[in-house]
């Protein structure tokens, strides 16, 4: 391979790996992002299932029943 070929093969690399770690990046965003909406998503349910939470809905709906 020629020098100037050579050089063409590694900046056609080095702009392929650029973009590969854009994906990467990326991924690592989206990841992240849909842990912290799993996180949100299990504190919210966590919060709605404490005993408290819990008395609080159900007499609620006993009175709009009109038990």
């Amino acid at each position: 391979m020629e020098p100037a070929e050579a050089r063409g093969a590694d900046e056609r690399l080095e702009e392929r790996l650029m973009r590969l770690e854009a994906v990467v990046e990326g991924l690592q965003d989206a990841v992240d992002r849909a842990f912290r909406r799993f996180d949100a998503l299990i504190d919210a349910l966590q919060r709605k299932t404490e005993p408290a939470e819990i008395a609080k809905a159900l007499g609620e709906d006993a009175r709009r029943r009109g038990l």
